[in-house]
């Protein structure tokens, strides 16, 4: 994955042993309004967008969401994983986006390609699976 970010111009910094820090971190810029009872209730320990597919907090849905998050100004951001502890730092990821290429698709068919869970980054560096954000 590194090194497919840094073929479209990126810089990826490596964060080793972060995954909980950026989570709680995530947690507390974007689900600070619940309560630890309701997060509780929506085993957001479990997968942190329950908070949003559980309806608890506001979000943007579908090509709605897609079109909000393409048209982001992406200069730095962060990629963590949902059960892992590696964290990326990006910088100058204009590129970074959720459309697949046709190089992503072809992948996906052909049998050891493509990454688990669909979490191909390739062509226009397609991400799935896992959290995209910005820190101000």
């Amino acid at each position: 994955m590194k090194d497919a970010l840094k073929k479209k111009g990126m810089f990826v910094k490596k964060l080793s042993n972060q995954g909980e820090f950026f989570r709680k971190r995530w947690e507390k810029e974007f689900a600070s309004a619940l309560s630890a009872s309701q997060k509780k209730k929506i085993y957001m320990d479990q997968f942190l967008w329950h908070a949003f597919s559980y309806e608890k907090l506001p979000c943007l849905q579908g090509e709605q969401a897609i079109q909000a998050f393409e048209q982001q100004i992406k200069n730095d951001c962060y990629l963590l994983f949902e059960h892992d502890e590696r964290v990326l730092q990006l910088s100058k990821c204009k590129h970074l986006t959720t459309r697949r290429s046709a190089s992503d698709e072809e992948a996906q068919r052909r049998p050891g390609k493509a990454k688990p869970n669909g979490g191909v980054i390739s062509g226009s560096a397609h991400v799935s699976d896992l959290f995209v954000f910005k820190l101000d």
